[in-house]
């Protein structure tokens, strides 16, 4: 990962208006403060991919819930 050039790594972009400062996530690395610079396909850069599969689980006769 490369350090954000937005946030300067920081994760959070400061705005000025008028006398308040206002401090918010930045929106280039939400936050991260790194961008990958070629992300994968799979996961697009955040590491992990979701993915949906059914699971086939055997529950014994007599259990309760919580159990």
């Amino acid at each position: 990962p490369k350090t954000c050039t937005t946030c300067q790594g920081s994760g959070q972009i400061r705005m000025q208006q008028g006398f308040f400062a206002v401090q918010q996530t930045c929106p280039s690395c939400r936050g991260q403060g790194t961008i990958i610079e070629d992300p994968c396909t799979s996961c697009h850069g955040r590491g992990v991919k979701e993915e949906t599969k059914t699971l086939s689980v055997k529950i014994p006769a007599g259990v309760d819930t919580g159990d």
